[in-house]
């Protein structure tokens, strides 16, 4: 095998495929900024595999393109992929049928915001408007993947060592693990870590280099394009997997002493055996600081949009209250693995417009049960002491406009109670219920 730093070949093993950069680098800010997951970014990609099959068809012979191939080549279920493919459509990155596909460059609705970070990145990182030509072999493994960042690594290798020149496949470049992580959202030790399974599975060849080269411009290396072809493991299956690569950014190098702890400490307080009955959670929800639970509960759900609200994040109507809820509902529904973060995403950048209509269905429905509870609430207490009154004989017949009265007083003393307007004539009103103390919204849910 040749050590040179760089390798021209017609083509890899196994054949290519040519995808833009822009493209690529689009698509991943599509899946960093929460609009698409990552099934369906392997989706994408495997879509150009099934490009790639038939571009040696007869002309003139109709093409017929099958889901089954995208769930043999991503590993997913039937129904993954096909809401993966529903939901790249809805975006705009692919146009799919069965005689025809074609995956899409760009988003239909970018944010504003996500879009001016996508022009900064791609002036970063340089030659973005050109082909970059992947090994197929490489392409298959990669949509098999479920790691995130195994991925930007790989895909952050093809963007600094593959290129097509004069008809031919030129591999070989460098790549610092910083420059990755800024490119692609990732932490830079976890990108280290990759690249040392990418090394291991032999997809990736490291070059000898001087350390002030390295410092500069990050190691040399060679992208395989013999990968593959004197292995026994069948071209569809991923290389083994080596090192754990965790998705949470790990400790900092800096001051890793202080993580440590004393050596001297005291010994572990002594606790009862058996099963331990975890108390509720009564601490006020922070939109800084929200944890599964808060999804799911309606009044501290109230109490997060009473402070989106403050902040300006979202008005008070109940249009936008409608809306919070509902991005409650999608964030639960398609967050399997950080609802949370989806949720947050949702109200700090207003994509309002991917919120499904079942979630806003769901949602309605939980603000419906959440002011049934609160008015039967306040009905039950007036109803309480209402049965006080008659066993102490004040509803007998006598005294009747005197005991109108203290029925008028207790029904206002429950309804100030309760955060509500004093008049019982008055329809409810949430804004009240938000801006009232936490133990009364809590109370009024029980």
């Amino acid at each position: 095998m040749s050590t040179a730093l760089r390798w021209r070949r017609p083509k890899p093993d196994g054949g290519f495929c040519l995808i833009p950069a822009t493209s690529i680098l689009t698509v991943w800010f599509a899946f960093h900024g929460a609009i698409i997951e990552l099934v369906d970014l392997r989706v994408w990609l495997a879509c150009f595999e099934l490009l790639a099959r038939r571009c040696g068809a007869e002309s003139g012979k109709p093409l017929r393109y099958r889901l089954v191939e995208l769930e043999e080549l991503t590993g997913a279920s039937r129904r993954s992929v096909r809401s993966a493919v529903g939901r790249l459509e809805a975006v705009g990155l692919l146009n799919w049928s069965d005689t025809k596909i074609r995956p899409c460059a760009e988003p239909a609705d970018l944010p504003g915001d996500m879009q001016s970070n996508l022009a900064a990145t791609l002036s970063f990182v340089g030659n973005a408007e050109r082909l970059v030509p992947i090994p197929r072999r490489g392409l298959r493994d990669l949509v098999r993947s479920r790691r995130r960042v195994l991925i930007a690594t790989t895909l952050g290798h093809l963007l600094r060592g593959m290129y097509f020149k004069q008809s031919q496949c030129v591999s070989g470049g460098r790549c610092k693990a910083s420059w990755i992580a800024r490119v692609f959202g990732v932490d830079a030790r976890n990108v280290k870590a990759a690249r040392r399974t990418l090394v291991d599975s032999g997809w990736l060849l490291t070059r000898d280099s001087s350390q002030t080269a390295m410092n500069r411009w990050g190691a040399a290396f060679v992208v395989n394009l013999e990968h593959g072809s004197g292995s026994k493991r069948p071209a569809r299956e991923s290389p083994p997997p080596a090192a754990t690569i965790g998705t949470e950014t790990p400790p900092p190098e800096r001051n890793r002493k202080l993580l440590e702890g004393s050596k001297n400490q005291n010994p572990a307080e002594r606790r009862p055996i058996g099963a331990q009955v975890e108390k509720p959670r009564t601490e006020i929800p922070a939109l800084k600081k929200l944890i599964p639970g808060d999804l799911s509960d309606p009044s501290r759900l109230l109490r997060l949009h009473a402070q989106a609200a403050t902040e300006g994040r979202i008005t008070r109507s109940e249009n936008d209250r409608l809306k919070f809820f509902a991005a409650a509902e999608h964030a639960r529904a398609v967050g399997t693995k950080n609802p949370c973060g989806l949720f947050a995403a949702i109200v700090n950048r207003g994509l309002w417009s991917y919120i499904t209509q079942a979630a806003e269905d769901r949602a309605r429905q939980k603000l419906t049960r959440l002011r049934e509870q609160i008015e039967f609430h306040e009905v039950r207490a007036f109803a309480s002491d209402e049965t006080t009154a008659v066993d102490d004989g004040r509803f007998r017949g006598e005294n009747t406009a005197q005991d109108d009265e203290e029925v008028t007083s207790i029904r206002i003393a429950i309804r100030r109670s309760l955060g509500l307007s004093a008049d019982p004539a008055c329809s409810f009103d949430f804004a009240r219920i938000e801006s009232a103390p936490t133990e009364v919204a809590f109370a009024a849910t029980r």
